[in-house]
């Protein structure tokens, strides 16, 4: 069924191809709305929802379970104005959620290389913050993410 956060999903290399280029990551549509930026020891899960995106940091513990950050928040402090450079005009959802897809994308690059090149150490910092949360992945997720981290 396509729709708008559909088609947004399909969309989500577009936003994030220069973090995908620069870092070596690739990219793994998991539902329809939600895509995995594959690196070679984490995934970055983005979801799509009505009116904003957010990302995920999975990876494996040292027993090999997957662990799932819901970190969107938590990076997001750190965003600043020079990350919200070339949105698109109007509020509709639609753009609202590219919006956010920019922002994150831009942050991302911009405020956290570190974690893009594999550090873990911010993990500690997230763990004591107001946003610390894991979260869950339904099976069809974990069989299609377990396969590539």
């Amino acid at each position: 069924m396509d729709n708008i956060w559909t088609k947004i999903n399909c969309e989500v290399p577009q936003y994030f191809n220069t973090l995908a280029e620069k870092y070596s990551m690739k990219f793994l549509k998991v539902t329809l709305l939600k895509t995995a930026i594959v690196a070679e020891k984490f995934i970055l899960l983005i979801s799509i929802d009505r009116f904003s995106a957010d990302v995920d940091y999975i990876m494996r513990d040292k027993t090999s379970e997957i662990i799932i950050y819901s970190c969107g928040n938590f990076f997001a402090e750190r965003y600043d104005s020079a990350d919200r450079t070339n949105l698109v005009e109007g509020n509709t959802a639609e753009n609202m959620v590219i919006n956010n897809l920019i922002i994150i994308s831009n942050g991302l690059q911009s405020k956290w290389s570190k974690v893009l090149h594999g550090d873990i150490e911010w993990i500690n910092d997230f763990k004591h913050s107001i946003w610390f949360s894991e979260c869950r992945l339904n099976q069809t997720e974990k069989n299609i993410i377990s396969k590539h981290i």
